[in-house]
């Protein structure tokens, strides 16, 4: 049972970096029953979920953080003034969990609904659009990505993939994505670039995306 709980949060240990919510580790640790360097370690791997949602209508202007373990949950709320405290876990915590496992599922249907401008999109801009916000989320966001490819590899489609890209990698993909297209015999062809591949593939998904 989670406990009834409105307790403030210290300002200094919530955090905004890169437009994400961050938490410090040695506060959040304790309260979930693990040490920081578990915590970072589960947050990397998945052991720990962490789900981000922007309130709506009454409640325009709030974040909420729930992260989730095993055997516990931790939620807070943030004011649009930046004021946070914590709040109970929601009584369906499972619900945040299946937006983790569910997340292959989710980044494919978002990458199809982009329109042309809006393409190519960051790992973290997309992670950002799903709702991730915790540390590990661009890491979460590419393992998606390549369960994707290889979906998109045995059924014979573009990789939707190549929509995503990374904001170090001057407008491609990760390295990851073309090793992962290599080593499902779908890399670039003999002469053929990567940029050159990225964009046949970024083409070739536009295509299919039109006709469906």
């Amino acid at each position: 049972m989670s406990p009834v709980l409105n307790r403030p949060i210290p300002a200094s240990a919530i955090g905004w970096e890169d437009g994400q919510v961050t938490v410090d580790p040695d506060y959040l640790a304790p309260r979930l029953g693990l040490t920081p360097e578990t915590l970072r370690e589960g947050l990397r791997s998945g052991a720990v979920v962490g789900v981000t949602e922007t309130g709506q209508d009454a409640d325009a202007g709030k974040t909420r953080i729930v992260l989730r373990t095993g055997n516990r949950a931790w939620a807070a709320e943030i004011d649009a003034d930046g004021a946070a405290r914590e709040i109970p876990p929601p009584r369906l915590i499972e619900a945040a969990a299946g937006k983790e496992q569910d997340l292959p599922n989710r980044v494919r249907a978002h990458l199809e609904s982009l329109s042309p401008d809006r393409i190519p999109i960051t790992y973290g801009s997309l992670a950002r659009a799903l709702g991730l916000w915790m540390p590990g989320s661009v890491g979460k966001i590419a393992a998606a990505l390549e369960t994707t490819m290889r979906e998109d590899a045995a059924a014979g489609r573009p990789f939707i993939a190549a929509r995503a890209v990374s904001r170090g990698r001057s407008g491609l993909p990760g390295k990851g994505f073309f090793d992962l297209a290599r080593a499902l015999g779908r890399g670039p062809q003999e002469g053929e670039s990567e940029l050159e591949f990225h964009a046949r593939e970024l083409s070739h998904a536009g295509e299919m995306i039109g006709k469906g």
